[in-house]
């Protein structure tokens, strides 16, 4: 169905380390269990130990487990695993074969030690093209530069390429800024074990994948997250949509080609404007920004478009990004381990966030004007934009409170707010992942995922 519809099926990803250590389900996976000593020498060691990885929190976390890749009895079975599979999925057009989920989570042992991640993945890529040819099988496999596989391989290269696609994931880029054109490009960060150091800044994040682009010719294409945890950081939608927009156009530099995106797919509160521009500068990069903003909000909110813009556009002023983003921090200890704790500490937001409910009242009578438009997209818009003003009003509060450092206080905020607007959740659903935008909200308080219920 998804071919006669023009499309390609992208399949699996994560999740090939449990399947090799036989395990195919993970939804009914006990982690608690001691594994059977034969799954457990498969297991990456680390600090002397072979066991599943153990998050900041002390869960053992199947899915960010790695395997002692020197062991080619173990990649003998990593290779099976994935071969069973794509036996039995020759509509798949592209088959993800990623290692574990996580970063500082590579085995120590002595012959581990003795090649980068990436090498040990070059490695299994290679023998898993020989198992794929063997059998006749044209599937087209898929590795990823990701945490601490974006250090390019030292000593092995993919053999075949014709077989394989890149992806490029620089999960920890920062989202205010995209890469231009540098005229130096700084020396690539260098690869420590269990080290990850978070490539943030577009010139450490270009320098990797040149380095990748050295030691690797194909087709490579991105993965991204401005529709995951970063559209949280944005309650209009204006500057993601801006972000997403300068993205797109600076692939032809990064030689790139395309993205796959890592997110909601209820990502249109208050609208859909910036998967609006995702798809239409992935189709044409040259096209016009304020065209496509016009283009797209006279359609979804009609006459009035420019009034909705314009409040949005001052709703957006309250809300600062980089602040949102965890990286504006004032506190003395910024940029420190312990500065983790005050990545929000910032009081002079609070003067601007006081300005948000004064503002939101003007969105609600704007809304409340345009509830019976004269198509549903236009009303269904208004309706939206009518709960967005209630929205950022509770969101604004509860980071006054981070701003300051009422770490405390902003939970019971949270808590409450998080209740309140919850009993919008059926009827906005469809466009608001409420899932993401409170547990992230959760993170920024307590820096853990999960309900206000598991906060400070």
């Amino acid at each position: 169905e998804i071919a006669k519809r023009g499309m390609m099926c992208h399949d699996i990803g994560h999740g090939w380390t449990a399947r090799a250590l036989g395990i195919h389900n993970r939804s009914e996976f006990d982690p608690s269990k001691k594994l059977p000593d034969v799954q457990t020498a498969m297991l990456a060691q680390m600090n002397g130990v072979r066991d599943l990885y153990l998050d900041l929190h002390g869960n053992r976390v199947l899915d960010n487990t790695n395997l002692c890749m020197s062991n080619p009895e173990v990649r003998k079975l990593m290779v099976q695993s994935v071969v069973n599979y794509a036996e039995n999925a020759t509509n798949v057009s592209y088959l993800h074969v990623w290692l574990a989920d996580g970063s500082n989570n590579h085995c120590e042992c002595e012959n581990c030690q003795k090649l980068t991640p990436s090498d040990f993945y070059m490695q299994y890529m290679n023998e898993l093209d020989e198992a794929l040819t063997a059998k006749g099988l044209d599937t087209r496999i898929v590795f990823i530069c990701y945490v601490d596989t974006m250090f390019a391989p030292e000593k092995f290269t993919i053999t075949n390429p014709e077989r394989f696609s890149m992806l490029y994931a620089p999960i920890h880029r920062t989202y205010t800024a995209s890469t231009e054109v540098l005229d130096e490009i700084p020396e690539p960060i260098k690869y420590v074990r269990n080290n990850y150091p978070h490539p943030q800044t577009p010139g450490e994040c270009l320098a990797l994948l040149r380095a990748w682009q050295e030691k690797w010719p194909g087709m490579i294409f991105g993965y991204e997250y401005h529709f995951w945890k970063h559209q949280t950081s944005d309650p209009t939608g204006l500057y993601l949509a801006r972000r997403v927009y300068e993205d797109i156009r600076s692939l032809q530099y990064m030689g790139i080609h395309g993205y796959v995106e890592d997110g909601s797919q209820r990502s249109f509160f208050p609208n859909g404007f910036p998967i609006y521009v995702y798809a239409e500068t992935l189709m044409n990069r040259d096209v016009d920004f304020d065209e496509l903003t016009e283009d797209y909000f006279s359609h979804i909110y009609g006459e009035d478009w420019r009034q909705v813009h314009d409040y949005l556009t001052r709703v957006q002023a309250c809300f600062d990004f980089k602040w949102l983003e965890g990286e504006w921090s004032t506190h003395p200890t910024a940029g420190t381990e312990e500065g983790k704790n005050y990545r929000y500490y910032n009081p002079p937001m609070v003067e601007l966030l006081e300005k948000v409910p004064a503002l939101a009242k003007e969105g609600e009578a704007l809304a409340k004007a345009h509830l019976a438009m004269p198509t549903r997209p236009q009303t269904v818009s208004y309706r939206l934009l009518l709960r967005q003003a209630e929205f950022i009003v509770g969101f604004a509060e509860v980071m006054k409170l981070l701003a300051v450092d009422e770490k405390k206080k902003a939970l019971e905020v949270y808590t409450k707010f998080c209740h309140e607007f919850g009993k919008y959740e059926f009827e906005i659903e469809r466009y608001f992942d409420q899932n993401i935008y409170f547990m992230l909200m959760n993170v920024r308080i307590a820096r853990k995922f999960g309900p206000p219920t598991e906060g400070l």
